[in-house]
């Protein structure tokens, strides 16, 4: 509404400003209306102009390939319809697409080292389904290889356990279900994790530490016989005599064997 204010105002401005220079007298704002007024049966410029259509942009062509109408493949399809084109191609576009076309037969013919196009197409098929037997066996290997270095990593740490470099409760983890002790695993400054080692640190580290680890002397089970005190050899008593005789058994040899497990002949005595 203040625009519409502004331009009556400069619009009478103007035509005073002319009627000062024709004829002398100023005219008013109501004289400039009615000038400006359009006659009988005049359309207002503004509402003409609004009346008109507006020219509408055209849409930018689209750049998709209009798909052809559907027609049988064989000897009697045009040229366009083999190339997957609309009949309304020029010859350029379809000698274009049909020399791509070749270039692909061309390629599948040397990979497959084959030239009819049933063989071509035999040999692509069992390309793909290789393809995915080798997916599935990549996936199997993969597993097979994390399940061997795991095992790898508990033997390299029992094996510390056993030469008494770190305690148990160090190097492993109780894994528990129902109150019950199932099993065990690494603990995490042991195991594969960023607290833990890798495979060929651990490797390296048991191997240094069994190769600086003092010797350790194995305990003699008492239930077996002691080779040192068996090469000595033992006096032959009547009880190893009825001994030998009871189970078929040299008497000598019963005779060590009980050397051997107790020391002396004094085992006798206890009814050996």
């Amino acid at each position: 509404m203040a625009t519409e204010k502004t331009e009556a105002k400069i619009a009478w401005e103007k035509t005073t400003k002319e009627s000062y220079l024709e004829e002398g007298e100023p005219k008013s704002p109501a004289d400039v209306a009615a000038a400006e007024a359009p006659e009988e049966g005049e359309e207002p410029v503004e509402q003409a102009a609004a009346a008109e259509p507006e020219d509408e942009e055209p849409a930018p062509p689209s750049s998709k390939r209009p798909a052809p109408p559907p027609a049988a493949k064989g000897p009697k399809a045009s040229l366009a319809h083999l190339a997957g084109l609309p009949e309304t191609s020029s010859d350029v576009a379809i000698r274009t697409e049909i020399t791509r076309r070749v270039m692909v037969f061309e390629h599948a013919a040397r990979i497959t080292n084959a030239s009819a196009p049933e063989q071509i197409i035999g040999h692509l098929d069992a390309i793909v389904r290789d393809a995915a037997e080798v997916g599935r066996l990549r996936t199997e290997r993969d597993a097979a290889v994390r399940k061997a270095n795991a095992q790898e990593r508990m033997d390299l740490l029992t094996k510390l356990e056993a030469a008494g470099v770190h305690t148990r409760g160090d190097l492993f983890v109780d894994i528990v279900e129902g109150g019950k002790i199932v099993g065990r695993r690494p603990s995490k400054l042991w195991g594969p994790g960023a607290e833990g080692r890798s495979l060929a640190n651990l490797r390296g580290y048991v191997a240094a530490k069994l190769s600086n680890a003092a010797p350790t002397t194995a305990k003699r089970s008492p239930f077996e016989p002691d080779p040192k005190l068996a090469e000595q050899g033992a006096r032959v008593t009547e009880q190893d005599r009825a001994i030998a005789q009871r189970h078929g058994f040299d008497p000598e040899r019963v005779a060590a064997s009980r050397s051997a497990l107790f020391g002396s002949n004094s085992a006798t005595a206890r009814g050996v």
